[in-house]
């Protein structure tokens, strides 16, 4: 474990500072950066394109602006995701 101010002997974290340094060990840290990487190029590849398809089909300019604004949006839910996939977490390692 990483020690900044604190002795690493002595049992002063808390379960939070626990379970915040098991999520963001380097080990762990490249996995979920790799993951973050491809979804937000994915989105950032396919989005142009699906947008213009939207402005062709539709012929409306605010058609691509609404989609842009449900990505935008669908970060309120994939966050919302994260926290309870994260609380799941800290309550398996309070069991153990």
């Amino acid at each position: 474990m990483v020690c900044w101010q604190r002795d690493c002997d002595s049992n002063e974290y808390s379960r939070d500072e626990l379970a915040l340094w098991y999520s963001n060990r380097p080990d762990r840290r490249a996995f979920g950066m790799g993951i973050f990487f491809t979804g937000y190029y994915a989105i950032m590849t396919a989005g142009p394109p699906i947008a213009g398809w939207i402005y062709d089909r539709s012929g409306n300019i605010f058609d691509p602006i609404i989609m842009s604004i449900a990505l935008f949006g669908s970060v309120i839910f994939v966050y919302g995701m994260f926290r309870l996939i994260k609380n799941n977490e800290k309550a398996i390692l309070a069991r153990t």
